[in-house]
């Protein structure tokens, strides 16, 4: 056999051995999606998701902007994000209470995935913003899948 053809033939090999492993790879998602409920028109949600094996494992990096503040406060809106890492369950559900920094405020979130993982829905609070008593409440969000 040539050295060339078994060189050939020792690409074609690694090739077809990796093809597999980059397709079952870990991969992000994004998703993003306005806020509801009476809020301005720019208020909004962005996360990521980790997604392995074709199923979404965790939630991460959950931003949000422009949220009004249901009480008289200084902030009339906030924006933040939650660095915490939520894991997604069998039901496509997941919830996670963290702090946002910036503010030193109390944030919790719920949510779930629906149409095969399109598109998200659920809910955010974040309270106790800059150590006083300004809320947002519990607002609804829902957010879709970002092209890939």
């Amino acid at each position: 056999m040539s050295r060339l053809r078994f060189i050939s033939i020792g690409a074609a090999l690694v090739a077809a051995l990796a093809l597999p492993a980059i397709v079952l790879a870990a991969h992000h998602e994004t998703y993003e999606g306005p806020v509801e409920g009476g809020q301005s028109n720019n208020a909004g949600v962005e996360f990521f998701t980790r997604v392995r094996n074709g199923d979404i494992k965790n939630v991460h990096r959950f931003h949000w902007f422009n949220v009004l503040v249901v009480n008289s406060c200084p902030q009339g809106a906030v924006s933040g994000k939650m660095r915490l890492r939520m894991p997604v369950n069998d039901q496509e559900k997941f919830h996670g209470t963290g702090e946002n920094h910036p503010h030193n405020a109390a944030v919790h979130v719920t949510g779930q995935f629906t149409h095969q993982d399109r598109r998200a829905h659920g809910t955010l609070r974040v309270h106790n913003i800059s150590g006083g008593g300004c809320d947002t409440g519990v607002v609804d969000w829902r957010a879709k899948r970002g092209p890939l």
